[in-house]
């Protein structure tokens, strides 16, 4: 059984690590047409991974939902003959903005 002092510990620690995903999660979007290498769109499915997982285990469900979206639009950058525009750039930031 996890005690409260545990559950607000967690909590803690995932609004910091949060806190560097997204950021991460921004400078990689922000740089994403410029460099859409599979390396750095592995590195943003990281993020979003990590984010999902750290989000479900302190029980924020829509958060960890939204990750997992995000995690499934950079599986399909995966294909290489998805082309990263302008408009694809812009839907990916209204979705980090959520």
């Amino acid at each position: 059984m996890v005690s409260d002092f545990q559950s607000q510990e967690s909590y803690q620690f995932f609004l910091q690590e949060a806190r560097e995903l997204l950021q991460a999660l921004e400078e990689g979007l922000l740089n994403l047409r410029r460099d859409s290498s599979i390396s750095k769109i592995h590195d943003l499915m990281r993020i979003a991974h990590s984010l999902k997982g750290g989000a479900v285990c302190v029980g924020l469900n829509s958060i960890g939902n939204l990750a997992h979206s995000l995690e499934n639009v950079f599986q399909a950058l995966y294909e290489k003959n998805t082309e990263i525009d302008v408009e694809l750039e812009d839907l990916l930031l209204k979705a980090y903005d959520c």
